[in-house]
């Protein structure tokens, strides 16, 4: 069964795909960690009709760490003049031990790239974090919007939503990461907090 087939993608494939795009393009690390598991993710789900995981349990080339969840090194925008796409702000409604989002990922006019979901993690009014659960989902770039519709699973009894914070890392085909978040308020209302491209 070859890469193309499979709905795990653990270290040995995925850091063989990796490997061979440093030395075939002469790309750096983290620029070939981010393009390939777009590749993977987006494959997945557009060819294969099916969600890809990744699977990255140890380093399988010798120095190298799995991708982990990481900050995006840049200036804080509150607006999207400098992102390829936008983002709608989030329907944010409280579950029985979860929180759940709703949001749309739009394309700007003349503009044509693909994105996809890469991270997302939620911090409380106490800065607790409810981590990166989910990644799959990609909007291909001759598609216009795409929609999205989270869940994260909270401790509800000690999660305080005032104030609370939800943190969204995105892949784009333009080469750069964003990481966009945007704050829920006291009075229920959702704003954006910032937007950061790497």
């Amino acid at each position: 069964m070859s890469a193309y087939e499979l709905q795990v993608i653990n270290d040995p494939i995925y850091y063989k795909y990796k490997k061979q795009a440093v030395k075939t393009y002469g790309i750096d690390q983290k620029l070939a960690d981010d393009a390939i598991r777009f590749w993977f993710i987006c494959y997945g789900q557009n060819v294969l009709k099916r969600k890809v995981t990744i699977s990255a349990i140890a380093p399988s080339i010798p120095g190298e760490q799995p991708a982990i969840v990481r900050p995006v090194n840049g200036t804080k925008e509150k607006n999207f003049n400098n992102c390829p796409f936008k983002v709608t702000l989030p329907k944010v409604s409280v579950l029985d031990g979860a929180i759940k989002l709703k949001f749309c990922l739009q394309s700007k006019p003349g503009i044509r790239v693909d994105v996809s979901l890469d991270e997302t993690y939620l911090l409380d009014k106490l800065n607790r974090q409810y981590d990166n659960y989910y990644r799959g989902e990609c909007k291909l770039k001759d598609n216009g919007n795409k929609n999205f519709d989270l869940v994260i699973p909270i401790d509800k009894r000690n999660f305080m939503m005032s104030d609370a914070t939800f943190v969204l890392f995105f892949l784009a085909g333009d080469h750069h990461k964003y990481e966009i978040a945007y704050k829920y308020r006291k009075d229920a209302s959702v704003v954006l907090d910032y937007v950061i491209g790497q």
